[in-house]
């Protein structure tokens, strides 16, 4: 995902469509804050809404947490994961230390029964 500034848009252009085609959103700042972000339009937004695609988009880019993400679409916790699920996103989301911890701790689990 790339950052711009307002100031520096008319220098852009290309680049923004370009990420779009890709399926890549971008941030555009204006004074440090951001002002909007573009995106691709896809069959997702036609179909199912603008404010889910870009949601799950944006949980899917690591924007926003998943309950942001819920909150965003207006959806419970439990339809936003369906939503991503639909979509091959991944709701749960290990680092590999955390990863090894849940292993360790099922091995353990395991090895008591």
């Amino acid at each position: 995902m790339k950052t711009f500034k307002t100031t520096e848009l008319s220098f852009h252009v290309d680049d923004l469509v370009h990420a779009a085609a890709a399926g890549k959103l971008s941030l555009i700042i204006n004074d440090g804050e951001l002002a909007f972000v573009t995106g691709p339009f896809t069959e997702d937004m036609l179909s199912e809404g603008a404010t889910v695609s870009l949601a799950v988009k944006l949980f899917d880019e690591d924007m926003i947490t998943l309950r942001e993400g819920a909150q965003m679409a207006r959806m419970t916790l439990s339809e936003f994961m369906h939503a991503c699920s639909e979509r091959a996103i991944a709701v749960v989301r290990y680092s590999p230390d955390e990863l090894e911890m849940e292993l360790a701790n099922i091995q353990r689990i395991s090895d008591r029964g």
